[in-house]
């Protein structure tokens, strides 16, 4: 297997990312409960959020669980921040973006967009994917690692 200079990172060797299922739920009180479902070579990790708010925190909810669901995924806690999240008009159609950052010594900013059509909820977990899946394809977790 050849190495990569960046830490923790091998050879591409697992596979994208899918995302099995974003949903967002009200709860009385103006309370949200946002859970994601990521799945990945045969590892499936749920993460589940709640809050009060708003469409707006909704979506900051949703990216911010996909983010701890890929931390489960990789098995590196913490790797990828969210740093904001957004819907905007471009192009005559509504778009989410998404921009995470990687919290290692050389910070990389990621930026994940996908069209804004109907569940938004998914939308932000899908950006959050798009912005992440090159690292995440080659992020190799503890246990695999010591497998080789």
């Amino acid at each position: 297997m050849v190495a990569d200079d960046r830490e923790g990172f091998d050879a591409p060797r697992r596979g994208r990312t899918r995302l099995v299922e974003a949903r967002m739920e009200h709860e009385p009180g103006s309370r949200l409960r946002v859970t994601v479902t990521l799945e990945r070579a045969e590892v499936v990790c749920e993460e589940q959020l709640r809050g009060v708010g708003d469409n707006v925190m909704a979506l900051r909810m949703a990216a911010e669980a996909t983010i701890s669901a890929l931390d489960g995924i990789t098995g590196h806690p913490g790797y990828f921040a969210l740093v904001g999240i957004k819907t905007i008009r471009a192009f005559d159609a509504d778009v989410v973006l998404v921009c995470v950052r990687t919290t290692t010594a050389r910070s990389r900013s990621l930026m994940g967009s996908v069209p804004a059509t109907g569940d938004l909820t998914r939308g932000a977990a899908m950006a959050v994917l798009h912005a992440t899946n090159r690292l995440v394809e080659s992020l190799t977790p503890p246990d695999a690692a010591e497998e080789d």
